[in-house]
């Protein structure tokens, strides 16, 4: 018989790793007017500071777990929900970022860096008052970060959310894994995968539990996200595991049709991270995940970058490399239907409101990435075929090579070539395939069945462009880039700008994103704020034209898109081309 100290002692030891990393406020500087009774114990919150707001701060409760450390055993395996805890828990600072790869180019070289802990299923909640004070539930925005899959956090110096929250709603921003700890797949039973997105869906069951403790109404939530995080408010939609979680979707610059949003071998890509780790024998996939789980996360990170980078440049034609997958029917499963574009078709997803779109220029954030990689694109004109996206599903090679010829003549001209081509033209080409055309079609797709706003942002701030800090010596070049409309939602650079037309953008932007959350309608009524404007919705199965919002300086309603001819041209070849059932588009 087991010794009943030896029981003791691992007892005390698991609880030890669960609250290793929580901290707790001591007595002396308890505050119960900050504090906050959650389903699984107290939370001390603190005022943040606010140039925005007009009282000077708002509410943060920052570091809450939402579930158990995906810690050992737990590693490449589905949340558990997060253990109770007896003393006030210090919600005054943010919790640890998930592990994820930081890649930067510096004078046409790759640099990477691997940050984060294993430890870091936190989220963040944010109210413009104290929630003692709250006399009536709040709409909740649960806003869910970008970066590729392999990087991006919560940060409040990136998410602030006074500016949101000011408009009389509940912000909730959370962390949730990445890369191969969030998404390794081996396609069985192994590890099925899309463990990231489950760490979402945990996040929303631990909100419908506990936000009303917060001033939230759990019967108004919306989820919104920009790229992977807007390509994961899409797979919420998607996934019957989020049924009644929420009930309004905002998807910014990505959704699911996107192919990089989907792995195509994910597999492949198991056994890479297994090699890089000097797993080399094992072609038995349950011993390849054991293995992997018995790897101290030090060693981990040296090989995290590696398998990365390996399988990133095929990440056009096969999706991110550690992006969603589609898992093995299993009672977990988070997303086990194929053929997504299909069930969007038939209308197979939870019917809420949704509002999306896309940026201007989209491509323009990548431009250094875009420079360092045209001298490998001599590869398109030796094979026209690589051009032609996975989507459509075209497995004879001579058709193939057909299509390609044509996707070259129209970007590039019957004389153009890949290998000499500028940068204008690739960032448009790239804007059109990996953003507008699927972003676009997601609308059309989803206008049979629930309500659509599509926007279209255009507007060139401070805020935006020379907020992120990407663009170098390309500044002049026209277009909004991914990601700059979050300067505009997030308080990300204060009021810095000496522009009026920043603000103007800035206050219809947060206006119109919060009305959805409120009404799931952009534009409930006619409000001079936003000039009396109402934003229509998309009428189905549109194919030249799309009614919806130009968000510039001036919000103008349009029925035909920039560059209307492209997207045209993009929807005659698909229907021409594509072999059906498709995945993405």
């Amino acid at each position: 018989m087991i010794n009943r100290t030896v029981i003791l002692f691992f007892i005390v030891l698991y609880w030890a790793n669960f609250t290793g990393a929580l901290k707790f406020v001591k007595k002396q500087f308890q505050r119960p007017y900050l504090q906050v009774h959650t389903y699984n114990g107290i939370v001390q919150g603190t005022r943040l500071k606010s140039d925005y707001l007009s009282s000077g701060y708002y509410y943060a409760y920052m570091g809450i777990p939402y579930a158990q450390p995906p810690l050992g055993p737990l590693r490449f395996r589905a949340p558990v929900s997060p253990k109770n805890w007896s003393n006030v828990l210090d919600g005054r600072r943010e919790g640890a970022y998930c592990v994820g790869i930081d890649i930067e180019i510096e004078n046409r070289t790759i640099k990477t860096d691997i940050i984060g802990s294993e430890d870091c299923l936190f989220l963040n909640v944010f109210n413009s008052q104290n929630p003692k004070n709250a006399e009536r539930l709040k709409s909740v925005m649960v806003f869910l970060h970008g970066g590729g899959f392999m990087s991006g956090s919560s940060n409040v110096s990136q998410l602030g959310a006074d500016l949101l929250a000011s408009e009389d709603v509940i912000v909730v921003t959370l962390n949730y894994r990445l890369g191969i700890l969030g998404f390794l797949s081996t396609e069985d039973m192994a590890s099925p995968g899309n463990y990231g997105l489950k760490d979402q869906n945990m996040a929303l069951q631990w909100v419908q539990q506990n936000i009303h403790h917060f001033g939230g109404d759990p019967g108004s939530v919306t989820i919104f996200g920009q790229s992977a995080g807007a390509a994961s408010v899409h797979f919420h939609i998607l996934s019957p595991k989020s049924k009644g979680l929420f009930h309004k979707a905002i998807m910014e610059s990505g959704t699911a049709l996107c192919t990089w949003s989907n792995q195509r071998s994910p597999r492949n890509m198991a056994y890479l991270v297994g090699l890089a780790n000097g797993i080399i024998n094992s072609r038995n996939t349950y011993e390849l995940v054991e293995r992997l789980r018995g790897i101290p996360l030090a060693d981990f990170k040296i090989s995290i970058a590696a398998s990365t980078l390996a399988m990133i440049a095929a990440s056009l034609k096969m999706g991110l490399p550690t992006a969603p997958s589609i898992e093995p029917q299993h009672e977990e499963a988070f997303l086990s239907h194929e053929y997504l574009y299909e069930m969007l078709n038939a209308g197979d997803f939870n019917r809420v409101p949704i509002m999306l779109g896309v940026n201007a220029n989209e491509s323009l954030f990548f431009i250094k990435v875009i420079e360092l990689v045209k001298p490998f694109l001599m590869v398109f004109d030796i094979d026209p075929s690589l051009a032609v996206p996975s989507s459509m599903n075209i497995s004879n090679q001579i058709s193939a090579l057909e299509i390609g010829k044509m996707i070259s003549d129209f970007y590039l001209g019957p004389d153009g070539s890949f290998w000499n081509v500028d940068s204008i033209t690739l960032m448009k080409f790239l804007s059109h395939d990996v953003y507008t055309r699927p972003i676009r079609k997601t609308a059309i797709l989803m206008a049979k069945y629930v309500p659509v706003y599509f926007y279209h942002f255009s507007y060139q701030g401070y805020l935006g462009a020379n907020g992120i800090h990407q663009l170098g010596q390309h500044k002049n070049i026209q277009g909004v880039a991914h990601e700059e409309e979050l300067g505009y939602l997030f308080n990300k650079f204060g009021n810095k700008s000496k522009r009026k037309s920043d603000y103007t953008v800035r206050n219809n932007m947060l206006k119109l994103w919060t009305n959805f959350a409120k009404y799931g309608n952009p534009t409930p009524r006619e409000e001079s704020r936003l000039s009396n404007l109402i934003w229509p919705t998309v009428l189905p199965m549109q194919r030249s034209s799309l009614k919806h919002l130009d968000i510039n300086e001036i919000l103008t309603v349009r029925n035909v898109m920039n560059e209307q001819v492209y997207i045209n041209w993009w929807e005659n070849i698909f229907n021409m081309y594509a072999v059906p059932p498709l995945r993405t588009y």
